[in-house]
This record gives C-alpha cells, sequence and structure tokens, in this order.
C-alpha cells in the first residue's frame, strides 16, 4: 500500500511524462490541461494541486528531463579521456534535443526567458553543467 506522498508524487510524474509527449506531439500552444489531465488519468483540477498553470508544468517537464539527462552525462566513469568524455556529454544532450525535437524549440524559446522561479533553476541547472566540466577539465589536467 502506497502512502498518500508517494501517490502524490506518482501522479505528479505521471502529468509529467504525458505532458511532456503532448507537448511534443502537439506543440505547447495547442496542448490544453484539460488533454493532458483526461491523458494522465485524473480529473482537470489535479493538475492545478501540483503545477500553478501551463507554463509552470512545461518548466517544470523541461526541468526535470534536462536534468536527469544531464546528471547521466555528468556521472560518466572519470577513467576516460576528457574528450570522450566531452564528447559523450555533448552526445546526450543532443541525443536529448534529437529525441524530441518539438520540445526542445518550446526549451529554448521559454526556458531562456523563463520568469522566477524557473529562470533561476534554469541558471543554476546550466551553472551545476559548466561546473561539472570545469571539474572534469581540472582533473585531466593535474592527470597530465
Amino acid at each position: 500500500m502506497t502512502s498518500r506522498i508517494e501517490q502524490k508524487e506518482q501522479t505528479r510524474e505521471r502529468i509529467l511524462t504525458v505532458a511532456r509527449d503532448i507537448f511534443e506531439q502537439q506543440g505547447f500552444e495547442a496542448a490544453s490541461m484539460r488533454e493532458i489531465a483526461g491523458a494522465a488519468g485524473i480529473a482537470a483540477g489535479t493538475i492545478f494541486v501540483h503545477f500553478q498553470d501551463k507554463k509552470d508544468l512545461l518548466h517544470a517537464a523541461l526541468f526535470d528531463d534536462l536534468q536527469a539527462t544531464m546528471h547521466r552525462a555528468l556521472a560518466a566513469p572519470p577513467g576516460r579521456s576528457l574528450e570522450q568524455w566531452l564528447a559523450g556529454l555533448t552526445d546526450s544532450a543532443l541525443g536529448y534535443y534529437e529525441s524530441r525535437p518539438t520540445l526542445s524549440r518550446i526549451l529554448l524559446k521559454e526556458s531562456l526567458l523563463a520568469e522566477p522561479p524557473w529562470g533561476e533553476r534554469f541558471a543554476a541547472q546550466m551553472a551545476e553543467l559548466h561546473g561539472g566540466v570545469v571539474a572534469r577539465t581540472r582533473l585531466a589536467q593535474e592527470k597530465g
């Protein structure tokens, strides 16, 4: 039996998964919260328990997806050369964009101009990525 907190998190994840797919298929403007709720198997009002509005849902979906992609790429084994690691990092990012071209266009348009708190979250995400690249570069420099 799952707890209320676990159920709430499962619902949130289901909403995000469905939203990514619908945003990818139809674009942000054409997608409706009612349609996303229906596809997620929840009442339309339930989305608003988790997300303020459609733009908030979009930002959460993009942020979570990019965060997972970035963490997988940054966690690549340290034994690889810096060049191989950077190529893998690039392949991960480009692979994400290639797998979801419509969502990626939306990402570039919406995340760069996102209002608080999402603007800061996306900026922190990029700072984390840059920090990972700097740390890996320093490690490679230390190894010669």
